[in-house]
């Protein structure tokens, strides 16, 4: 049986939205596992950047850098460091 990607969807709200707004899709190859806390981790770099590392056990680590006020994504590839 094949394992295929979780596909891996970044919403953005304000405090008290009622709507979101989709900033990002990509996808997470773990190997067929459930993906936990050890697969995306979420890091503040200031008050409106936000880094989030994926690390799946099929891929390479990269990180979803978002802009909260601009609600924009750039993509790196990184090492994610525990």
């Amino acid at each position: 049986m094949a394992y295929s990607p979780e596909a891996i969807r970044v919403y953005l709200a304000g405090e008290g939205a009622i709507e979101r707004q989709l900033v990002a899709t990509t996808s997470l190859a773990n190997d067929g596992s459930t993906i936990t806390d050890e697969n995306i981790r979420a890091d503040w770099i200031d008050a409106t950047l936000v880094r989030l590392c994926l690390s799946g056990a099929e891929q390479e680590d990269e990180a979803l850098v978002i802009d909260l006020d601009t609600a924009s994504v750039s993509v790196e590839s990184v090492r994610c460091e525990e």
